[in-house]
């Protein structure tokens, strides 16, 4: 369904369109409901309360639970649909609300302006920085009058509405009908998030095939990883986010009691807050003043909020555990091999960077193809287009170096114009895609990455010049490195970035090591200086990391550095297009 509404959209046939991605949602929706309330209806299928299960034992009862979700969706989805494989792309849309993008123009076309509101809405809700989506809101509301009370989130959760009402509420000093619809939210909040947790169970979007121990590892840790952002997912009630939300219920609950007079509810409810939020000041303030009032009978927190919080705190010892002693997964270990290409440096051996380094990832011949490319085909600065007062030649970095590259636009414009063999832009996309692979199996993320930019780069010295500056001061690549050693993600930063690697293709040069760098606020103005471990360039070294690390690059002060700059996004409506097209 959603496949032939992305085909009528391309086609332009708007009301089939809008039926079709209509459909594809309401059974997208009864899909996941079903698979999860299976899930929930079998959980303790099997499994026996007992101290001593073996491990056979404790296969029977998986197998046996297994077998309930089995029988589950069959009887529910029928058995052509039961079992389909998923698309993890397409999935990842539905996650994002892709198709309500597409839902909203189809609506404008045949002119349902209220619907089309509504669906940009919800596309905007939880993608508040996506430019396009801001720009249809303000559409609607503009130029087509449509009220703000039209616009409407189509899924919106139960609980974020009546946390809706209650601040609604609150606004005019209605106390009854605040707690009331409070404490609604929270037992709907409970609620969606068991079904959050039970629907991080699956499905298993492994891309090779591990042995059996490593299987079941790799897929708890995914598993255990995405049920502790269940909150953060649940929290998004407008589309600028609700920081805390489960707290932010007691909070005001506390207050409303306190102000119905009913202070033995309103001081459970600040001691329910306290053991999300122990160190608040306003709520430790509080406390003192319902104990010298004579409430510390009553303050206690609510039973199921010692069972939330008891249970986060094992989900997360759980993921340190296993990070410490899984690492990632079978990919990241410094013995495996796949394709010539081996994990040397892990994050343990970086000094806990979330970083690896990799080698073998090509090999001389490649490393010189690329180099011939981008050394004859490259334009000076290219890649930095938006640095309008950078000289042409000059490093955008530092005055002492001379700097060239090349953009996949570039590179397949220059194979369509028969400027360069189609094999060589292949190498470069292939390259780049085995880059992506290898750091997206090494973090064993749950969530496909996209490239966001795609970068052939050389920086060549200026010979015969003395310095003391780096080839790339110490940055992170998605946010503004501030003078108190702290990161601003905010705008001009490439906020979108989640993950960076740097695939090196010579090492015919001195100096330009790769480095991760901390911080000493004592000491701001040396910040730079602070190197914490460096690595050597080579061809097929391929340095993965989180974009949120700081890192830099020490001074070329001979010669020429080659590498491929690589940064991705988990974020669909960042991907480079032109490496799509490519």
């Amino acid at each position: 369904l959603y496949s032939e509404g992305v085909s009528a959209y391309d086609d332009a046939q708007w009301y089939q369109c809008s039926l079709f991605f209509q459909d594809a949602i309401k059974d997208y929706n009864f899909y996941k409901k079903s698979v999860v309330d299976c899930r929930l209806n079998c959980k303790h299928h099997g499994i026996e309360k007992r101290n001593d299960t073996n491990f056979s034992e404790l296969m029977q009862s998986i197998m046996l639970r297994s077998e309930c979700i089995r029988k589950c969706k069959q009887k529910t989805l029928g058995k052509d649909r039961a079992f389909g494989r998923s698309n993890e792309f397409i999935e990842n849309d539905f996650q994002m609300r892709k198709p309500y993008e597409y839902l909203q123009y189809c609506y404008f076309k045949v002119n349902r302006m209220i619907d089309a509101a509504s669906a940009a809405y919800t596309f905007y809700v939880l993608n508040s920085d996506n430019k396009n989506a801001v720009k249809n809101v303000q559409f609607y509301r503009e130029k087509m009058k449509v009220r703000d009370s039209e616009f409407i989130d189509l899924e919106l959760k139960p609980h974020k509405e009546y946390f809706i009402r209650a601040m609604m509420a609150y606004e005019d000093e209605l106390w009854e009908e605040v707690i009331e619809e409070m404490e609604n939210s929270l037992k709907e909040f409970y609620k969606e998030e068991e079904r959050c947790r039970s629907e991080c169970e699956g499905p298993l979007l492994a891309t090779s095939h591990l042995e059996f121990y490593s299987a079941v590892a790799e897929h708890y840790l995914n598993v255990i990883k995405c049920q502790n952002t269940c909150e953060d997912k649940l929290s998004q009630v407008f589309p600028e986010g609700k920081d805390g939300l489960l707290a932010e219920h007691y909070h005001y609950l506390q207050f409303t009691y306190y102000k119905l007079y009913q202070a033995d509810k309103a001081s459970e409810a600040a001691a329910s807050f306290l053991y999300i939020k122990p160190q608040d000041d306003i709520m430790l303030r509080n406390q003192k003043f319902f104990i010298k009032e004579g409430y510390q009978d009553s303050f206690y927190p609510r039973p199921e909020v010692v069972e939330y919080m008891e249970r986060k705190k094992k989900l997360e010892e759980e993921i340190k555990f296993y990070k410490k002693h899984h690492t990632t997964s079978d990919y990241s270990e410094s013995s495996y091999d796949q394709d010539g290409t081996t994990i040397t440096l892990t994050s343990k051996e970086l000094k806990d960077y979330s970083a690896f380094v990799a080698d073998g990832l090509t090999n001389d011949q490649d490393c010189t193809t690329l180099q011939n490319l981008v050394k004859v085909e490259a334009i000076n600065g290219d890649g930095y287009d938006y640095l309008t007062s950078k000289p042409s030649v000059i490093s955008p970095h530092t005055e002492y170096e001379t700097f060239i590259g090349l953009t996949v636009l570039r590179a397949a414009s220059l194979a369509y114009h028969r400027q360069v063999t189609p094999e060589e832009v292949v190498l470069f996309l292939d390259l780049a895609e085995k880059g992506r692979f290898v750091v997206e199996k090494y973090f064993n993320l749950t969530r496909p990455l996209y490239f966001d930019f795609t970068h052939l780069v050389c920086r060549t010295a200026i010979e015969d010049e003395e310095r003391d500056d780096l080839s790339h001061p110490v940055h992170a690549d998605n946010c503004i490195l501030q003078p108190d050693g702290t990161c601003l993600k905010a705008f001009p930063a490439f906020t979108q970035r989640d993950y960076s690697a740097i695939l090196y293709l010579n090492d015919e040069f001195e100096g330009g090591e790769f480095f991760f760098a901390g911080s000493d606020k004592s000491e701001k103005q040396y910040f730079h200086l602070f190197l914490q471990v460096s690595v050597k360039p080579q061809c097929g070294r391929l340095v993965g990391f989180d974009s949120k690390e700081y890192h830099g690059v020490k001074a070329v002060t001979k010669g020429q550095r080659c590498a491929l700059a690589l940064w991705f996004t988990m974020n669909p409506n960042y991907k480079e297009l032109a490496h799509s097209q490519a």
